[in-house]
């Protein structure tokens, strides 16, 4: 079968690491399958052997043999599957907040990866969480809604691959990483899938780094960054400047809604400093889009009509998207 490795230990003191492998097919002697593995580094997928038991172990970028192995993990590869393995975590006994004692180093497997996207027009993109010092998050694709949902450390996103449309212009995304409640922003970053030209691939993104170095040995901050199939340096996805929900003057912490609850219609009221497009739609709470429009917003109040007659009665978020910034509230229908 296939395999890739991903470094996103963000230790310091594993920063590069070698690292063996050992199976029926090598014999009882380990061989080194990467040397001076970097952190923010991958491999390409590579052929491994399967219906076997295989050790992978991890070692100093000094080590001359697994003798010197600080970690070892032993898998029996299925056939069916592909594999992605993420190093994670942390090695050291102090400097890290949480400490190792709270997030081990460790490898997560996810058995279903991809090298290719299911659709020749897509990107498909796996979401991996992997900053220790990060609370849960949701992500939200601007003018998608949320792709993410209560996204915890050391997880991949539970629906698996998002398969996103990147074949022209319009893939170029905007991610918001969010706190789960969706009320405020923890950052915002540039997904230029059609620029990247990863039209066609499986990629997989990390969430990478420490939200606080200060208090992790200054290490690596925090970013999202993405693997390719093709192995070698992740890519950065760009920061973009962002204000949280919470920074906002009041006047522009959240759109209301009037009526609500409501029949078959409902005003947005939104306030902006300038002239902006916004994206405005509505999810049930599982996140699932029911309804897009868009609207020219000038500088000041805006009011937006939204048709909500194909609801059905219950509870929904509404999302407004404008700028760099996201807005929500609740919604009730009758």
């Amino acid at each position: 079968t296939r395999l890739q490795a991903i470094h996103n230990c963000a230790d310091l003191a594993a920063a590069q690491v070698d690292v063996y492998f050992q199976s029926a097919t090598t014999g009882p002697n380990a061989v080194k399958l990467i040397d001076d593995f970097a952190f923010r580094t991958a491999s390409p997928y590579i052929d491994v052997p399967t219906a076997q038991v295989v050790t992978l172990s991890i070692a100093p970028p000094t080590s001359t043999s697994v003798a010197s192995a600080i970690a070892s993990y032993t898998y029996n590869l299925s056939p069916a599957s592909k594999y992605q393995l993420i190093a994670n975590g942390i090695v050291s006994p102090v400097g890290y907040t949480p400490s190792s004692a709270t997030a081990p180093f460790n490898l997560a497997v996810y058995a279903s990866a991809r090298e290719r996207s299911l659709n020749a027009n897509n990107t498909d993109v796996l979401v991996y969480h992997g900053a220790t010092d990060a609370p849960a998050v949701n992500v939200v694709a601007q003018g998608s809604g949320t792709v993410v949902t209560n996204m915890a450390y050391n997880t991949f996103n539970t629906s698996g691959y998002l398969q996103l449309p990147s074949n022209t212009t319009a893939g170029n995304y905007t991610l918001h990483v969010t706190n789960t409640a969706g009320t405020a922003t923890v950052a915002s970053y540039s997904a230029p899938l059609n620029t990247l030209g990863t039209t066609g691939l499986g990629l997989s993104v990390v969430a990478s780094g420490f939200l606080t170095p200060a208090s992790n040995s200054n290490g690596p901050a925090f970013g999202l960054w993405a693997a390719l199939p093709t192995g070698g340096n992740l890519v950065q996805l760009p920061l973009l400047s962002t204000t949280s929900v919470n920074e906002l003057p009041s006047e522009y912490i959240n759109a209301s809604v009037f009526p609500n609850p409501n029949t078959n219609q409902i005003n947005v009221t939104v306030n902006t400093k300038a002239t902006e497009m916004a994206n405005v739609i509505i999810t049930d709470l599982s996140g699932r889009i029911l309804i897009k429009a868009n609207a020219e917003l000038i500088a000041g109040e805006n009011t937006i009509t939204i048709n909500t007659s194909e609801l059905n009665a219950g509870l929904y978020i509404l999302n407004v998207y404008h700028g760099n910034i996201i807005e929500q509230a609740k919604l009730m229908k009758e």
